[in-house]
């Protein structure tokens, strides 16, 4: 019987002066650079070119990108081109993505992990960076447990509200594959509003449950205290009985 033959793609030993790692992605590369640090190498979208070169208004947004001092969003330490063609290099966040790591949390730190990535973009937009490529698996948890950006888009984007959108619609369908979200997280996506807006409402939605913690805990405390005061009450009364029953006997 013959066997059809059949030819697997491996990916280049190395690029850019990188030694690749593993491809996650068709295209996109971990390698080792220098001492040993992880890098991700993406390969830039040919729109970004001209005349094989980089886009002068992409390049002065790379420049900005590079130039970034946030430690809520990923290193950009540059661009290179070898054979296999033109690639951002990042910096390599050693995590899970924001789609799977939100399913294994509790809805308190779901809430509060949404917020930090909503201050995260704030971040940005407060230096005039639009990310422009907002979704759960450009957003990695790292091994701290903290949500780090990543691959902000090299296309021009200027408008905030492309931001805003992503986050609406990244929230939304991470709320659908949850079963303890209710109406006050549902209700923030009934209108439109600012991500300052939405930062401060996750914050609100989360304090019925911090509310109700509190009382719940308070309640038992308040329990704990009556149950001491009747075993202190009981011990005492046991203890007259018998001194008046003492008293009693003696001549």
């Amino acid at each position: 019987m013959r066997f059809p033959s059949t030819s697997v793609s491996l990916p280049p030993d190395t690029i850019c002066g990188y030694t690749i790692v593993r491809s996650p992605s068709p295209g996109t590369f971990i390698a080792l650079a220098d001492g040993g640090r992880k890098v991700l190498l993406k390969p830039l979208d040919t729109d970004c070119l001209l005349h094989g070169q980089l886009h002068p208004s992409i390049k002065e947004r790379l420049s900005r990108v590079r130039e970034l001092a946030l430690k809520s969003a990923a290193n950009l330490h540059g661009v290179e081109r070898d054979k296999q063609g033109v690639f951002l290099v990042w910096e390599f966040i050693d995590g899970q993505p924001l789609e799977s790591h939100a399913q294994s949390v509790s809805r308190s730190q779901f809430i509060s992990m949404m917020r930090e990535v909503v201050l995260s973009v704030l971040a940005l937009h407060q230096v005039g960076i639009v990310h422009g490529a907002l979704h759960s698996r450009n957003v990695i948890v790292d091994t701290a447990g903290r949500p780090r950006l990543t691959h902000i888009s090299p296309l021009l984007f200027h408008d905030p509200a492309v931001d805003d959108t992503a986050i609406a619609a990244m929230l939304a369908n991470l709320m659908e594959r949850r079963t303890d979200m209710d109406a006050a997280m549902g209700s923030l996506l009934q209108k439109p509003a600012s991500l300052r807006q939405l930062a401060s409402s996750l914050v609100t939605a989360d304090a019925p449950q911090a509310q109700s913690h509190s009382l719940d805990l308070e309640d038992r405390r308040r329990r704990r205290r009556m149950l001491l005061v009747a075993m202190a009450v009981a011990v005492l009364g046991a203890l007259v009985a018998a001194i008046v029953t003492v008293v009693a006997r003696r001549p």
